[in-house]
């Protein structure tokens, strides 16, 4: 039985956004960490200040984010560059306070 042409060019449209916006969301390690944040419960909170990047490599693919809310409660994590360029979470590494 053959597909529908609609069906086809939906299901394109919808793979093709998804994979967009991961690939817009982990090229910055800064997205990263709010948008990890957003889907754990902050996203109810607006940062007080910059977050702040602590770079623990030399070749700056691994990073610390500090994330700072206006409630006084922290938020961190290390994420670590890939050969792709794109940023990804350290397991274990999360924190918050």
């Amino acid at each position: 039985m053959k597909k529908p042409k609609g069906t086809s060019i939906v299901f394109l449209v919808i793979i093709v956004y998804f994979l967009s916006s991961f690939i817009l969301i982990h090229t910055n390690p800064i997205r990263v960490a709010k948008k990890y944040n957003f889907y754990h419960g902050y996203f109810k909170y607006h940062l007080k200040e910059a977050p702040q990047l602590e770079y623990t490599s030399d070749d700056k693919r691994n990073v610390r984010v500090h994330l700072l809310y206006n409630d006084n409660s922290a938020s961190g994590m290390g994420v670590y560059k890939t050969k792709l360029g794109l940023w990804f979470i350290i397991p274990n590494s999360v924190y918050d306070f």
